[in-house]
């Protein structure tokens, strides 16, 4: 839908790297304690603030990639659906992670074709009706808005799951 290089310099993906001061195998072991497997589809999420699992992440993790995204919770205003995908390293006995964290996924995918379709429904319903054009201008900050909107709570997304991730593991050797 769009390039990555378009969707870097907005800002809605981010690239870093996170290095843990242990083994790899023993980081491999302590993941699960924060991602509980299961399916990242567009609608996985659909139902699992209702879920009673302890677990902060789901996703998918191998031997060397992780998928993980954050979980939903009741009454979560956060709306963070940032998808970070990992590669894990041994670095001696450091863990070397490269993380690339995406804010545009799921849900957010349809949200401006889904917008854009019904904007285009007003605009021909003014057009083919006798409303006033001032309506048209008023349609247009309306859909600028939305848009706004939509771009700042993915870019926020984002910048959370990077500070969360980075937080996450950090505690996880204290485990």
């Amino acid at each position: 839908m769009f390039s990555e290089k378009f969707l870097r310099k907005i800002k809605l993906v981010e690239d870093f790297q996170i290095e843990i001061e242990m083994p790899k195998d023993e980081f491999l072991k302590k993941l699960p304690y924060l991602v509980e497997p299961s399916d990242l589809g567009i609608f996985s999420h659909a139902f699992e603030q209702f879920s009673s699992s302890r677990t902060i992440y789901k996703g998918q993790v191998f031997p060397d990639f992780f998928r993980i995204r954050r979980r939903r919770r009741m009454f979560d205003t956060s709306l963070n659906l940032a998808l970070a995908e990992g590669i894990l390293k041994a670095h001696g006995d450091n863990t070397l992670i490269d993380v690339k964290v995406t804010g545009l996924n799921g849900f957010y995918k349809f949200f401006p074709i889904l917008i854009l379709g019904v904007e285009a429904i007003f605009l021909l319903t003014f057009l083919v009706s006798d409303m006033p054009t001032i309506l048209i201008g008023f349609m247009l900050f309306q859909t600028t808005l939305f848009f706004s909107i939509f771009y700042f709570i993915m870019r926020r997304g984002t910048k959370a799951m990077r500070y969360e991730l980075e937080r996450d593991f950090y505690f996880l050797k204290k485990r």
